[in-house]
C-alpha cells in the first residue's frame, strides 16, 4: 500500500512538470512553489498533478486553496477521484452538493425506521438542506428527542408530520420556544415542572394570578377567579402543556386539564381536558371553532383525550 502511494505520489510529480513544461511554465513560477508547498504541508502530493493542470488551465491559486481545503474538511466521504473532474469549479460544486444529501441523509436517518419509510420525501429533503447549523441542531434533537411510537402515532403522513417540523424551526427563531417561554413560567411561585424539552413544556399551576398569565385567554379559568377557584382546589391538578412544535395561532399550542382523583376505581378523573381555543375536538380538515364547545362538530375529528394520549404516551416526567 505504501508502495502503491509512493509510486502515485511520483506520478502525479511527473505529471506536474510535464504540464509546467508544456505550458511554458518554470518550476520557479511562484503559484506552483505554493501550490506544491500547501500539499506536502498536508502530504497530499497526489493531487499536485490535476492541480497543476487546472492551475495551467487559468484557475487561479485562490481557487485551488479552498477546494483543496474544502476536500481536507468535508464530512462527504465518498467522493469521485479527483481525475474525473474537468475543472477545480466542478469539483468545487460536486462535493458541495454532496454536503447537501450527506446532511440530509444524516439527520433522515435519525428518524424511527417505520416513521422514515413514510416521512422521507423530497420536501423534506429541501426544507433540511436550507437550515442553517443553528437550527439544524434544534431539528437533529428533534428527531431524536420523539422515539418511534410517538412519530408513528402522531405523524402518519408527511402531510402531518413536516407543518409540525416547519412550525418548531419557526417558533426557534420567535418568541414560542422553550428558552423564551421557561423563564417566564419560573417566574411564578405555584407553577411546577413536570418535563420540559425543546419541543413541549408540561406544568401544573395552583393560583388564579398565575392563570390569568400563562393560560389561554379562551380558558374561563383565565379570567374568572370564580371559574379557576371551581376547578382548581385542593384535589385537583391544573396541568398546561405548551407544544413548541405548532404555532402560536394552533389551537394545539396550548392544552389545559384539569385532573382530580375519583372514587371509581380509576387512578384520576378527568374534569375538563381542552385545546387552547377551549374546544375538546381538533378538526385536521377544517377551520377550528372559536368559543367554547363540547362535542363534534365535523368529520374527520380528533377528541382532546386521545390527542393526549398520543402525544405523551412516550413522555416521562423528568423535572
Amino acid at each position: 500500500m505504501i508502495v502503491r502511494e509512493t509510486i502515485l505520489i511520483r506520478e502525479n510529480v511527473n505529471q506536474a512538470k510535464s504540464v509546467l513544461r508544456k505550458n511554458n511554465i518554470p518550476e520557479t513560477d511562484r503559484r506552483y512553489v505554493e501550490l506544491k508547498e500547501m500539499l506536502e504541508k498536508r502530504n497530499k502530493l497526489g493531487y499536485i498533478g490535476v492541480f497543476t493542470k487546472w492551475m495551467a488551465a487559468g484557475s487561479p491559486i485562490q481557487e485551488l486553496k479552498e477546494l483543496f481545503e474544502l476536500i481536507q474538511t468535508t464530512n462527504v466521504k465518498k467522493i469521485p477521484p479527483i481525475d474525473t473532474f474537468q475543472t477545480a469549479e466542478q469539483m468545487y460544486d460536486t462535493i458541495r452538493s454532496l454536503e447537501t444529501t450527506t446532511k440530509a441523509d444524516n439527520l433522515i436517518s435519525r428518524i424511527p425506521s417505520r416513521a422514515r419509510a413514510v416521512l422521507d420525501t423530497p420536501e423534506l429533503r429541501n426544507f433540511i438542506n436550507a437550515l442553517d447549523e443553528k437550527n439544524l441542531e434544534y431539528v437533529k434533537s428533534y428527531f431524536l428527542g420523539y422515539s418511534g411510537g410517538f412519530v408513528n402515532s402522531q405523524y402518519k403522513n408527511p402531510e402531518d408530520f413536516f407543518p409540525s417540523l416547519e412550525a418548531y424551526v419557526e417558533n426557534l427563531n420567535s418568541d414560542w420556544n422553550l428558552t423564551k417561554v421557561l423563564p417566564q413560567v419560573q417566574k411564578f411561585d405555584d407553577v411546577k415542572i413536570i418535563y420540559k424539552s425543546p419541543e413541549l413544556l408540561v406544568f401544573t399551576i395552583s393560583d388564579y394570578e398565575t392563570s390569568k398569565e400563562l393560560c389561554s385567554k379562551e380558558f374561563c379559568i383565565a379570567t374568572s377567579k370564580h371559574y379557576f377557584d371551581t376547578y382548581v382546589h385542593t384535589f385537583s391538578n391544573q396541568f398546561l402543556i405548551y407544544d413548541f412544535t405548532k404555532k402560536p395561532s394552533d389551537v394545539r399550542s396550548i392544552i389545559g386539564a384539569t385532573l382530580e382523583p375519583n372514587n371509581k376505581g380509576e387512578e384520576i378523573n378527568i374534569k375538563e381536558m381542552m385545546f387552547r381555543n377551549n374546544h375538546d375536538y381538533y378538526y385536521p380538515n377544517h377551520p377550528q371553532p372559536t368559543g367554547y364547545g363540547h362535542g363534534k362538530k365535523h368529520e374527520p375529528a380528533i377528541h382532546i383525550k386521545k390527542y393526549m394520549e398520543e402525544l405523551l404516551k412516550e413522555i416521562e416526567p423528568n423535572v
